[in-house]
């Protein structure tokens, strides 16, 4: 029984660990959004809100949705401050969607309601390693008839502002 005991031990010590698989840092295509999740009630309300007083919106995006709000964006769960407060990064589909670039939302669900913490129109986002107030910086790049604009966000402790921004253009 010792035997069996010692045996089941170093077997358990000599197993592959598995790692946690990476999490996401860069949005800006379909295969960033492969592992898409639905929004809570809560995240869509913060979403929706500032648009339900618009006709545009309640016209034709309901309309276009069939009232499926989930329908109208893709989102991927993110950790932007610790590893036990989850966050959202979610771009819009058509129609919420650029024709040049995506719609993108950040959410924070650290307080008693989620909130959009950086709304922001990109060709993509990313989540980097530093941080500002605790929440990890972003940055975001627009790429347009060869020009490129690329944004700095810090965290304030209520939402991301502009901490710096760049752009270039080709002759």
């Amino acid at each position: 029984m010792l035997c069996a005991i010692f045996a089941a031990v170093i077997a358990t010590a000599q197993s592959p660990v598995s790692k946690p698989a990476a999490e996401r840092t860069i949005f800006g295509n379909a295969e960033s959004f492969k592992n898409s999740v639905p929004l809570p009630r809560g995240v869509l309300n913060v979403l929706t809100e500032p648009m339900k007083d618009d006709k545009y919106y309640r016209d034709f995006v309901v309309g276009k949705s069939g009232k499926d709000l989930n329908r109208l964006f893709t989102a991927v769960e993110v950790h932007l401050s610790g590893p036990n407060q989850l966050g959202y990064v979610i771009a819009g589909t058509l129609p919420l969607a650029g024709a040049d670039n995506e719609w993108f939302w950040v959410v924070g669900t650290g307080g008693p309601r989620p909130k959009v913490v950086l709304n922001e129109g990109a060709s993509w986002l990313e989540l980097s390693k530093s941080r500002s107030n605790g929440y990890r910086d972003i940055r975001s790049v627009w790429v347009m008839s060869g020009t490129r604009r690329t944004r700095v966000f810090h965290y304030d402790g209520t939402s991301y502002k502009l901490f710096n921004q760049t752009e270039t253009s080709k002759p």
